[in-house]
């Protein structure tokens, strides 16, 4: 049976989405597709309400915040964040999910010993990285960074972490979530740059933000087939390598 997906955003020409999981759905045997649609903010409602053909979505900036009002949050994280990075149709509901949290989670696998964590920014994804990391490490000190005082204070608040205004100098932390767009920073330790660029040379103290994008992509597919971000798909390590070389081989 075909079932019909998409990832929405603005902008969204770029997204590596459609690659990872049309390789995905090939590796599983399953006959679904999967398109990307520009949306921009305030016309998410719209365009859920003009393709109803759509069975799930991946959601993209700027559009988490309202993915979460127009849904039935369906997990801790979503319900936690008021943040939903993927919709799933459920008769004439859309259940709200975010993966990015397991994506995070799994990209940060590699880095042991970890007593200080710095997030750096202070929008959706920021949001998402502070739980991510309170739940991962619940001993480490942890500490926001933002250029928005405004917002970057709010979020310290809701999850009563310090607040730091954001500079250039070297951050000095065992593990860096770097959330802002086309922005490098020093650390002593080392960092997942969650906003990437396809092909950035990073630094090798550097995580590239493909690793969240494919877990967190993992975590959407298990939701599209059985609802459940928990349950493994079918050869899941094999499904994994096939949506990374659809990457690497362009």
């Amino acid at each position: 049976m075909t079932r019909h997906f998409a990832v929405v955003g603005d902008p969204i020409t770029q997204s590596l989405s459609p690659k990872i999981h049309a390789a995905a759905y090939k590796a599983l045997g399953l006959g679904w597709d999967y398109q990307a649609f520009t949306v921009s903010s305030g016309e998410l409602k719209s365009f859920i309400d003009s393709h109803q053909d759509l069975s799930g979505l991946s959601v993209t900036m700027p559009l988490k915040f309202e993915a979460a009002e127009l849904s039935e949050p369906s997990d801790e994280p979503s319900k936690r964040l008021g943040v939903v990075n993927t919709l799933l149709k459920d008769d004439k509901v859309h259940l709200g999910f975010n993966t990015d949290v397991f994506g995070i989670q799994k990209a940060t696998d590699e880095v042991k010993s970890v007593q200080k964590i710095a997030v750096l920014g202070s929008g959706a994804t920021a949001r998402t990285a502070v739980y991510a990391m309170q739940k991962k490490f619940p001993e480490a000190e942890i500490v926001l960074m933002a250029r928005n005082e405004t917002t970057g204070r709010e979020l310290s608040s809701l999850f009563s972490v310090p607040y730091l205004p954001l500079s250039t100098d070297q951050i000095d932390a065992d593990l860096v979530i770097n959330t802002i767009p086309g922005s490098l920073f020093p650390t002593t330790g080392t960092t997942l740059q969650a906003s990437y660029s396809v092909n950035e040379d990073l630094p090798t103290n550097y995580i590239s933000g493909i690793e969240m994008l494919l877990w967190q992509a993992i975590a959407q597919i298990r939701i599209f087939s059985s609802g459940d971000a928990g349950q493994e798909l079918h050869s899941e390590a094999e499904v994994f390598r096939q949506m990374r070389l659809a990457i690497t081989n362009g």
